[in-house]
């Protein structure tokens, strides 16, 4: 399972999402298509449509989903169930520039992924 959430500072958000993205390009073989979503603006609904499906000469697609505090707690369940059937060639990054320690979308992350707390300090090492 391929899956994300990356929270702190703008920028270094998208440094490691570029990292994971160019990792996932390497063990993939081949191109990956790359998607940005923001939550604010589409549905997560949208999101997982379009992670079902693989686009043509594709070998693999990376969702990045911006602004993730903005997800409902309605949403999870729907996301909880995709990830139970998840396409494995499909990566979703979901970032966030704050998220409550313990919340939900935090803990089902932690439970199928990887969530990446990102601080100031990460800026000098980078």
């Amino acid at each position: 399972m391929n899956l994300f959430l990356i929270v702190g500072d703008p920028f270094l958000r998208a440094q490691k999402s570029k990292a994971i993205a160019a990792e996932i390009e390497k063990t993939a073989g081949g191109s990956v298509a790359q998607q940005t979503f923001d939550l604010e603006e589409k549905s997560l609904e949208e999101v997982l449509t379009t992670a079902r499906t693989l686009p043509f000469f594709s070998s693999g697609q990376v969702l990045y989903i911006q602004n993730a505090q903005a997800l409902k707690e309605a949403d999870l369940p729907g996301l909880g169930a995709y990830l139970e059937k998840a396409s494995l060639q499909t990566t979703l990054i979901f970032e966030a520039n704050e998220l409550k320690a313990g919340s939900e979308l935090s803990k089902l992350v932690k439970s199928k992924g990887q969530v990446i707390l990102l601080t100031q300090d990460e800026s000098r090492s980078m």
